[in-house]
Protein backbone atom coordinates (compact mmCIF):
# COMPACT_ATOMS: atom_id res chain seq x y z
CA UNK A 1 0.00 0.00 0.00
CA UNK A 2 1.06 3.53 -0.62
CA UNK A 3 -0.15 6.72 1.01
CA UNK A 4 -0.86 10.22 -0.13
CA UNK A 5 -1.40 13.16 2.18
CA UNK A 6 -4.79 14.89 1.84
CA UNK A 7 -5.57 18.57 2.51
CA UNK A 8 -6.12 17.80 6.22
CA UNK A 9 -2.63 16.31 6.53
CA UNK A 10 -3.95 12.75 6.91
CA UNK A 11 -2.55 9.75 5.05
CA UNK A 12 -4.94 8.28 2.49
CA UNK A 13 -4.13 4.66 1.64
CA UNK A 14 -5.05 2.76 -1.51
CA UNK A 15 -5.27 -0.98 -2.14
CA UNK A 16 -2.94 -2.91 -4.43
CA UNK A 17 -5.09 -2.43 -7.53
CA UNK A 18 -5.11 1.36 -7.19
CA UNK A 19 -1.65 1.95 -5.75
CA UNK A 20 1.39 3.28 -7.53
CA UNK A 21 4.26 0.82 -7.36
CA UNK A 22 7.08 1.87 -5.10
CA UNK A 23 10.80 1.26 -5.15
CA UNK A 24 11.18 0.49 -1.44
CA UNK A 25 10.31 -2.71 0.37
CA UNK A 26 11.26 -4.86 3.34
CA UNK A 27 12.07 -8.52 3.71
CA UNK A 28 10.15 -10.86 5.99
CA UNK A 29 12.21 -11.60 9.07
CA UNK A 30 11.76 -13.87 12.03
CA UNK A 31 14.45 -12.37 14.22
CA UNK A 32 15.55 -9.03 15.60
CA UNK A 33 17.25 -7.72 12.44
CA UNK A 34 15.08 -5.91 9.89
CA UNK A 35 16.18 -5.37 6.31
CA UNK A 36 14.81 -2.90 3.84
CA UNK A 37 15.84 -2.58 0.19
CA UNK A 38 15.58 0.51 -1.97
CA UNK A 39 15.78 0.23 -5.76
CA UNK A 40 17.40 3.35 -7.19
CA UNK A 41 17.02 4.39 -10.80
CA UNK A 42 18.55 7.68 -11.90
CA UNK A 43 15.33 8.66 -13.70
CA UNK A 44 13.40 8.59 -10.40
CA UNK A 45 15.90 10.63 -8.38
CA UNK A 46 14.87 14.18 -7.53
CA UNK A 47 16.45 17.08 -9.42
CA UNK A 48 19.47 18.61 -7.70
CA UNK A 49 17.53 21.72 -6.63
CA UNK A 50 14.67 19.66 -5.12
CA UNK A 51 16.60 18.73 -1.98
CA UNK A 52 15.52 15.67 -0.04
CA UNK A 53 12.40 13.81 -1.16
CA UNK A 54 10.48 11.28 0.99
CA UNK A 55 10.51 7.82 -0.59
CA UNK A 56 7.33 6.30 0.88
CA UNK A 57 5.14 6.91 3.94
CA UNK A 58 4.64 3.19 4.52
CA UNK A 59 8.29 2.45 5.41
CA UNK A 60 9.95 3.86 8.49
CA UNK A 61 12.64 3.13 11.04
CA UNK A 62 11.19 3.17 14.58
CA UNK A 63 12.55 5.22 17.45
CA UNK A 64 15.00 3.15 19.48
CA UNK A 65 16.28 1.18 16.47
CA UNK A 66 20.00 0.49 16.15
CA UNK A 67 21.08 1.19 12.56
CA UNK A 68 23.45 -1.73 12.03
CA UNK A 69 24.55 -1.23 8.46
CA UNK A 70 23.90 0.36 5.12
CA UNK A 71 24.96 -1.49 1.98
CA UNK A 72 25.17 -0.14 -1.55
CA UNK A 73 24.95 -3.06 -3.94
CA UNK A 74 27.18 -2.62 -7.00
CA UNK A 75 25.35 -0.77 -9.75
CA UNK A 76 23.64 -2.85 -12.43
CA UNK A 77 23.90 0.20 -14.70
CA UNK A 78 26.71 2.64 -13.87
CA UNK A 79 25.75 5.79 -11.97
CA UNK A 80 26.87 8.70 -14.15
CA UNK A 81 26.43 12.40 -14.85
CA UNK A 82 27.73 14.81 -17.47
CA UNK A 83 30.85 15.93 -15.58
CA UNK A 84 31.06 12.99 -13.12
CA UNK A 85 30.01 15.26 -10.25
CA UNK A 86 26.78 13.63 -9.07
CA UNK A 87 26.57 12.62 -5.39
CA UNK A 88 23.90 10.40 -3.80
CA UNK A 89 22.47 10.87 -0.29
CA UNK A 90 20.09 8.64 1.64
CA UNK A 91 18.64 10.32 4.68
CA UNK A 92 15.74 10.43 7.10
CA UNK A 93 13.11 12.85 8.38
CA UNK A 94 10.64 12.65 11.27
CA UNK A 95 7.28 11.12 10.45
CA UNK A 96 5.76 14.59 10.89
CA UNK A 97 7.61 15.33 7.60
CA UNK A 98 9.06 18.61 8.87
CA UNK A 99 11.54 18.06 11.69
CA UNK A 100 14.81 16.30 12.56
CA UNK A 101 15.83 15.92 8.92
CA UNK A 102 19.22 14.31 8.32
CA UNK A 103 19.61 14.49 4.56
CA UNK A 104 22.74 12.33 4.66
CA UNK A 105 22.07 10.29 7.81
CA UNK A 106 22.50 6.90 6.09
CA UNK A 107 24.56 7.67 2.96
CA UNK A 108 26.59 10.88 2.87
CA UNK A 109 27.58 12.10 -0.62
CA UNK A 110 28.44 8.75 -2.21
CA UNK A 111 30.33 9.50 -5.42
CA UNK A 112 29.59 7.88 -8.75
CA UNK A 113 32.60 5.57 -8.31
CA UNK A 114 31.53 4.59 -4.78
CA UNK A 115 27.98 3.78 -5.92
CA UNK A 116 29.22 1.79 -8.91
CA UNK A 117 31.63 -0.22 -6.73
CA UNK A 118 29.22 -0.76 -3.83
CA UNK A 119 30.11 -1.62 -0.25
CA UNK A 120 28.88 -1.84 3.33
CA UNK A 121 29.39 0.97 5.87
CA UNK A 122 32.21 2.29 3.69
CA UNK A 123 34.31 5.14 5.09
CA UNK A 124 33.81 8.15 2.87
CA UNK A 125 30.06 7.78 2.42
CA UNK A 126 28.63 6.11 5.53
CA UNK A 127 26.14 8.43 7.25
CA UNK A 128 26.22 9.63 10.86
CA UNK A 129 23.22 7.51 11.97
CA UNK A 130 24.89 4.18 11.13
CA UNK A 131 25.94 2.48 14.38
CA UNK A 132 23.66 4.66 16.50
CA UNK A 133 20.21 4.29 18.05
CA UNK A 134 17.48 6.45 16.52
CA UNK A 135 15.72 9.01 18.69
CA UNK A 136 12.68 9.40 16.43
CA UNK A 137 10.44 7.46 14.04
CA UNK A 138 12.05 8.24 10.70
CA UNK A 139 10.87 8.12 7.08
CA UNK A 140 13.49 7.55 4.35
CA UNK A 141 14.55 10.38 2.02
CA UNK A 142 16.92 10.68 -0.90
CA UNK A 143 18.57 13.48 -2.80
CA UNK A 144 21.23 14.24 -5.39
CA UNK A 145 23.98 16.81 -4.85
CA UNK A 146 26.48 18.27 -7.28
CA UNK A 147 24.80 17.67 -10.62
CA UNK A 148 21.91 15.71 -12.06
CA UNK A 149 22.41 12.02 -12.78
CA UNK A 150 22.23 10.95 -16.42
CA UNK A 151 22.39 7.15 -15.92
CA UNK A 152 22.42 4.48 -13.25
CA UNK A 153 20.53 1.75 -11.44
CA UNK A 154 21.49 0.19 -8.10
CA UNK A 155 20.08 -1.01 -4.78
CA UNK A 156 20.63 0.05 -1.18
CA UNK A 157 19.96 -2.21 1.80
CA UNK A 158 19.45 -0.84 5.31
CA UNK A 159 19.58 -3.22 8.29
CA UNK A 160 18.46 -2.31 11.79
CA UNK A 161 17.36 -3.98 15.01
CA UNK A 162 15.47 -2.88 18.06
CA UNK A 163 17.50 -3.84 21.13
CA UNK A 164 15.46 -5.46 23.92
CA UNK A 165 14.72 -3.39 26.99
CA UNK A 166 15.39 -4.74 30.47
CA UNK A 167 11.65 -5.09 30.96
CA UNK A 168 11.52 -7.40 27.91
CA UNK A 169 13.36 -10.14 29.81
CA UNK A 170 11.17 -12.63 31.61
CA UNK A 171 12.58 -13.72 34.97
CA UNK A 172 11.49 -17.06 36.43
CA UNK A 173 11.61 -17.97 40.06
CA UNK A 174 10.48 -20.94 42.12
CA UNK A 175 8.42 -19.80 45.05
Amino acid sequence: MTAEINADGLAVRYGINEAVQTNIGSYTNFGPVHQLEILVDYSELPAVADGQVILDDAFAIPAGALIEEVEILPATTDFDSTADGSLFNLGVINQDRTSNALTDGLIDDATETEVNTGGTNTAGWVGALVGTVTAYNYLFTWEVNGEAATAGAWSVRVRWSVPPKNSDTLAWSKS
